[in-house]
């Protein structure tokens, strides 16, 4: 008898879980505006936060797949209090295979009064991303399906008129920038030049919100063998920006002489999402562009010129610079030359008739070539600094050229001291050799200039009336002199 019951019993379960499942079952219809279960009102750009931001009324139309009466639709806000809705469908009863429409309508999000704010399913609706306005059901009384309606709200940062700079700084130190778009390239690149890549953030919240400010955005930017050679991966931290307000970050470095010409991507993206003042979080779009770097048929560059000693001092006299140069180009060379100068110092040399220079697209160690002067001061040298040329040659073209900086400490003149006989003289200061010979020679300019001076007055004197007519006045005394002596004589006789 209890095998009975219990059997019984059983059975009474089984049959409920049944009826369970069939009165859970889906509502038999289908639509177009449905996918993964959601129903999308579509992205919206929500750059202010103090309006309200409403959506048009949503038609969706819905296939029966079977015959349904007492249709009704409904639309649960899910105890939101930053949106708004309903639904109301057309009809009450549908035959199968029928359609029948259902209109969601007041769609709203209402404006932020300062607080924090999420969607039903926790995210903060001033983020970017997918969030839930509400639940729209259908049911014919038996049977129900339930869809949840969502919208998408764009990232408010971005990219100041959508580009970014990238400015060059090529061997010989001139200047050269372009502005590119995603998607775009920088072409005419060389080996070795410098590059500054300058990203104009933008928060494109409304600066008179209340809440306006991004903070904890990180940038990166990335690119394969653009750093000195190695993979180029830098990155900005903590980065804010207030509401329609840019922030101008810079990234700079340098393309290796060896670099193979080829396109290389650059890539810069958000590896941690900003966020606003109400939690949401906001990510940089990625961007990208391509340098394309390319090489001249003919380029010869020095990759490096240096002195074994910067600095020498009175008693040194030779020193040596180290030359390496570099074929970048895409032709083998002959006939290169190198030369070292500095008309300062009286040098002058070169090594020429430098052969099999091959590129370094064929190989990296035939495409380099190392030389080495012997360097020697002129007698004489003064302290300073003196600038060394170091040019690369090519059939008596120049194609590089850079400076190294010698300096050069002279050795210090000897000191006089004057002794005096006198012990209790006051002995002076000891006189520098130079200060004495420029007080002599200043001292001679003097005298020089005195027995100018007297000599001009005297010049002056001979030149003026009066000292004529003493001279004439003279001349007659003398003459009249003459005369009475000549009489005297006569008359003696």
């Amino acid at each position: 008898m209890k095998k009975i019951y219990l059997l019984s019993t059983v059975m009474i379960l089984l049959l409920a879980l049944f009826a369970g499942s069939v009165a859970a079952a889906d509502l038999a219809v289908t639509s177009t505006s449905v996918a993964d279960g959601k129903i999308s009102l579509g992205t919206i750009d929500r750059d202010d936060f103090e309006k309200d931001h409403t959506f048009a009324d949503k038609v969706l139309t819905f296939t029966a797949n079977a015959d349904l009466t007492d249709v009704v639709a409904t639309f649960d806000l899910k105890s939101n209090a930053w949106h708004t809705g309903a639904a109301s469908d057309s009809v009450t009863t549908v035959a199968n295979a029928s359609t029948f429409d259902v209109t969601l309508s007041t769609l709203e999000i209402l404006e932020s009064d300062g607080k924090d704010y999420n969607d039903f399913n926790g995210n903060p609706i001033s983020g970017e991303g997918e969030h839930a306005l509400g639940e729209l059901t259908i049911t014919d009384g038996a049977d129900s399906i339930t869809y949840t309606v969502v919208y998408t709200t764009e990232s408010l940062l971005g990219y100041e008129k959508d580009k970014v700079k990238v400015e060059f700084t090529d061997i010989d130190g001139n200047d050269e920038d372009d502005k590119v778009e995603d998607g775009e390239s920088v072409s005419e690149v060389k080996p070795g030049y410098e590059v500054t890549i300058t990203v104009p953030v933008e928060n494109k919240i409304q600066s008179d919100n209340r809440y306006d400010s991004i903070e904890n955005l990180e940038v990166t930017i990335t690119g394969d063998e653009l750093d000195d050679g190695d993979d180029l991966d830098e990155e900005e931290d903590d980065v804010e920006i207030d509401g329609e307000d840019v922030e101008e970050l810079t990234f700079s470095f340098k393309l290796t002489k060896e670099l193979e010409a080829n396109d290389y991507e650059v890539t810069i993206s958000s590896t941690a999402l900003g966020e606003d003042e109400f939690g949401g979080k906001h990510s940089l779009p990625t961007f990208k562009f391509d340098l394309e770097v390319e090489r001249n048929k003919h380029e010869i560059v020095i990759t490096e010129a240096k002195l074994a000693q910067t600095l020498m001092e009175c008693d040194e006299t030779t020193n040596t610079m180290y030359v390496t140069i570099l074929n970048i180009g895409e032709k083998d060379e002959d006939n290169v030359e190198i030369q070292v100068s500095s008309p300062s110092l009286g040098i002058d040399l070169s090594e020429s008739d430098i052969d099999d220079l091959v590129s370094i697209e064929e190989d990296e160690d035939d495409a380099e070539y190392d030389a080495r002067f012997n360097l020697r001061l002129p007698e004489g040298t003064k302290s300073g600094k003196y600038n060394i040329a170091v040019r690369t040659l090519l059939s008596s073209t120049v194609k590089a050229e850079e400076t190294v900086v010698l300096t050069y400490n002279a050795c210090k003149e000897e000191t006089v001291i004057i002794i005096p006989d006198n012990k209790d003289d006051v002995v002076p200061a000891p006189v520098d050799k130079e200060d004495m010979d420029k007080q002599i020679e200043d001292e001679k300019t003097t005298t020089d200039k005195v027995e100018e001076k007297t000599d001009k007055t005297s010049e002056d004197l001979k030149s003026s009336p009066a000292y004529i007519g003493l001279l004439i006045l003279g001349y007659i005394a003398i003459i009249g002199l003459i005369i009475v002596l000549v009489m005297y004589i006569f008359k003696k006789n």
